[in-house]
């Protein structure tokens, strides 16, 4: 009877066990409703970059209860960063929660990411809970499925639009026809707009616009961007975002610090409003087509810079025939305010298309490829489009993986492994046998292989432990900006942090015990774009969870086996390297600037001065681009039927540095290294010949999918990073008489948005590109890293782009259009 009961009790334990787990993992607690409202600002995410996640949570609770509001994703090694916000609950009521995370390179729609709340236990002295607490009892759990419309590709560029309207920007959003990759017919990167947003759609950290280089303020009240989102968008703007304003017909309060929080960081003019305005002299910079008819009557704000202010300050853009200030830009740390006095909102501007991409917005952005032709007019015209949906995808980024990957420690160890492993068969085999054979004592060969066994188990186990590291190192690839004048750097890193230790340690970036500057530094886990990273990507067996406070992702504790976390950094704040400055030569003065010679002839300089630097390490692979202006204005209308050669409407030419290097504390002599014709120091290009080194060799036809490139040009190919929106359009004619398919290639990155120069190219300055680290030179990163609390050591290569602004040169006009003493005012018959 004891058995029969007992078999019994196994049946039924049996049948109950598997229903019970099934309604247990199926189950979802209700006390907290949790709704998913934004999937990144404007409802628009790139994987591959930071994201700001807005949910709406509703406590069911009777009374206010602290809970962490928490987002789960996947890293590369299959270990689930938790980013966790710590927040007081008003039960009944919906509340708003922005969430941060760097989204994985992976197919978001099908990855496993799960918003979940939970109570909040304080845990003040707890390094595993960088928010102050700890997440105890699961109130609720969400699992994310954001649309196909809300993630965008990896390799897209985003423009964010607060307003209704386009404003002209489509052509940038319009990819080539008969093909599915996002590039522009004649040109590369396809952008996508988020418009439609409103100051309250900004976040309150400025990671969540990190995926946008641009913002485009078309409407909306300034005044209804306060706190934590002013903060957000002033801390993006100092690390590198460019804020454009359009200013409104009436009652324009951006220039009132009262009514503006951002008011510290626009450009310091005077407005003047005038109606009535013809905007027919104005065409050149609106539009190709001279035959347009403009509005006749519309609202034009002009700047003036108010005394005092410095170039930095208030930089002219564009102006008016008769040199009145419409386009007026502020530097602001590694970014940049522009003002647009143009009421591109106006009606007609739109119903009519009258605002061209590749007129005006070229020339506010820094953007080159031809948009504002038919891809019809286009295969029908000489040289074609036939071979359109042929273009080859070259990335630009791809080098990152390789130049940070530590390849020395595990060539060593799989080398001793093999000699250890090649001995040991030769003298336990064959060899040792022999040797026993001749000594006629093969009776002893069990005895020998014993002992050949444990000699070389010795070897081997103190070899590894001889190789094994015993320290932390990190190797690392960083790009680093800084603007001559502007108290602020900004620096974008990638490391692989061999860490020697199991269990878990801290991970930060930034000088530890300082305050960041401009918001938080970043810091979240890596993969490379080429990683098979699905949505059950491979893991350690012991994957585990780690918290990330999203306030402040500066630092993380990390899961640790021994072995290398690759990570991403944002970090910016005081220059950690001093670059380039102005020297006299002789030795006499302090107030030494350089001076650009605009007219000069090609025997003269383009620039007078010299520069001097105390980089930690030589200056390698140097380019040095003088932008004297841009291209003057057009009043041509562009022929139908006929490929334009999309040239930038940028003047600049580009010299090569020192061919042995640029060491620290050694005069650069720019009047010397900037002549473009007879000059043995430096060979020259115009800018548009010089972009066409960047483009791919690859014979033998066409090339379906991504080309892995050469990582010896890895400099030369950060030096293109800086210059992407300017890289040479796809020769298409050039295509039907060769078999090169480097012709047709369509330049990508996945890794490095928002850090290029395109936006320079719009003024005067002066560039000089460089690396700092290659060579053999290994250099540490200007991003301090630290793995618990202590410096960690990096080596590897940084790619240093240096930038020093010069007075202001707004482009001219048709000397029909500029007005003269006899000319009859606008609109006068």
């Amino acid at each position: 009877m004891p058995v029969r009961w007992l078999v019994l009790g196994v049946v039924l334990l049996g049948l109950l066990l598997p229903r019970a787990a099934g309604q247990g993992l199926g189950s979802t607690p209700s006390e907290v409703r949790i709704d998913l409202d934004r999937f990144g600002v404007g409802n628009l995410a790139r994987p591959g970059d930071w994201a700001g996640i807005r949910v709406r949570v509703q406590d069911a609770a009777l009374k206010s209860r602290d809970v962490i509001v928490r987002l789960t994703t996947r890293d590369i090694d299959g270990d689930s960063p938790w980013y966790e916000r710590a927040i007081t609950t008003n039960p009944g009521v919906q509340q708003g929660v922005w969430l941060y995370a760097r989204l994985p390179f992976a197919d978001l729609a099908r990855m496993s990411m799960t918003v979940s709340v939970h109570e909040a236990i304080p845990s003040p002295d707890d390094p595993g809970a960088p928010t102050g607490f700890r997440a105890g009892r699961l109130l609720g759990r969400s699992t994310l499925t954001p649309r196909g419309t809300s993630v965008l590709a990896p390799t897209e560029g985003l423009i964010g639009i607060l307003g209704p309207q386009p404003y002209g920007l489509q052509p940038y959003t319009q990819p080539a026809p008969n093909t599915n990759l996002p590039i522009l017919t004649l040109g590369h990167e396809v952008s996508t707009l988020a418009g439609g947003l409103t100051p309250a759609d900004m976040p309150d950290q400025w990671q969540g616009l990190a995926a946008f280089p641009v913002l485009i303020w078309g409407q909306g009240e300034v005044s209804e961007l306060r706190g934590d989102r002013a903060r957000a968008v002033r801390d993006w703007v100092n690390r590198g975002g460019h804020l454009v304003v359009i200013l409104p017909p009436v009652g324009q309060t951006w220039t009132n610090p009262t009514s503006n929080d951002l008011y510290d960081i626009m450009p310091v003019v005077s407005v003047t409003r005038r109606e009535g305005v013809d905007l027919t002299p104005l065409r050149p910079i609106l539009t190709s087509d001279a035959g347009a008819v403009m509005p006749g009557s519309a609202v034009v704000h002009h700047f003036v810079p108010v005394t005092g202010a410095t170039p930095a300050e208030a930089t002219r853009i564009l102006s008016s025939p008769d040199g009145d200030c419409v386009v007026v830009r502020r530097l602001v740390g590694a970014g940049a305010v522009t003002l647009v006095g143009l009421d591109l909102n106006l009606g007609r501007l739109s119903q009519f298309q009258l605002i061209d991409a590749d007129v005006f917005w070229h020339r506010v952005l820094g953007r080159r490829a031809a948009t504002n032709v038919s891809f019809d007019a286009l295969r029908s015209a000489p040289g074609g489009l036939g071979l359109a949906n042929t273009r080859t995808y070259w990335s630009f980024d791809q080098d990152i993986p390789e130049l940070i990957a530590q390849k020395g420690k595990a060539a060593a160890g799989v080398a001793l492994g093999f000699v250890v492993f090649v001995l040991y068969w030769l003298i336990a085999g064959p060899v040792g046998f022999g040797l026993l054979k001749m000594k006629k004592l093969t009776h002893h060969a069990w005895v020998s292989f014993v002992a050949a066994a444990a000699a070389f188990t010795a070897a081997a186990w103190g070899g590894a432990t001889l190789l094994r590291p015993s320290r932390v190192a990190a190797t690392h690839v960083t790009i680093v900006d800084h603007i001559y004048g502007q108290p602020v750097q900004r620096a974008r890193g990638w490391f692989s942090i061999l860490i020697p230790h199991y269990g878990e340690r801290s991970i930060s970036v930034g000088e530890p015990g300082l305050e960041a500057t401009h918001g938080s530094n970043l810091i979240a886990a890596w993969e490379p774009f080429s990683a098979e990273f699905t949505s059950d990507p491979l893991s350690f067996p012991d994957a585990r969870g780690y918290a990330v406070d999203v306030r402040a992702p500066s630092r993380v504790v990390v899961p640790t086996r021994a072995t290398s976390k690759q990570i991403q950094a944002e970090w910016a704040g005081g220059p950690r390297w001093r670059g380039p400055r102005p020297v006299d030569p002789s030795g006499g003065g302090t107030d030494v600037v350089l001076t650009l010679n605009a007219e000069a002839t090609t025997v003269q300089p383009l620039i007078t001065g010299t520069l001097v630097h105390e980089l930690p390490g030589e200056l390698n692979n140097i380019f040095i681009i003088v932008v004297r202006g841009q291209t003057p204005l057009s009043d041509r209308r562009v022929r139908p039927g006929v490929i334009p050669p999309a040239f930038p409407p940028v003047v600049a030419d580009v010299f090569t540095g020192p061919a042995s290097g640029w060491p620290a504390g050694t005069p650069l002599p720019l009047d010397r290294f900037t002549i473009r014709a007879g000059n043995a120091l430096a060979t020259s290009y115009d800018l548009s010949r010089f972009v066409e080194r960047f483009r791919p060799v690859i014979p033998g036809g066409f090339i379906s999918g991504p080309v892995r490139p050469d990582i010896a040009k890895a400099p030369e190919r950060f030096a293109a990073l800086a210059l992407y929106h300017h890289l040479s359009p796809p020769d298409f004619e050039g295509s039907r008489v060769s078999n090169d398919a480097g012709l047709l290639y369509a330049a990508y990155r996945t890794s490095t948005h928002g850090y290029d120069l395109s936006r320079w190219l719009t003024q005067p300055c002066i560039i000089i590109l460089g690396t700092v680290g290659d060579a053999g030179q290994d250099v540490e990163s200007p991003i301090p890293i630290s793995v618990d609390g202590e410096a960690a050591p990096t080596k590897g290569i940084t790619a240093y782009r240096w930038v020093y602004p010069l007075p202001d040169r707004p482009p001219r006009y048709p000397d029909a259009l500029v007005p003269t003493e006899d000319s009859p005012a606008p609109g006068a018959p």
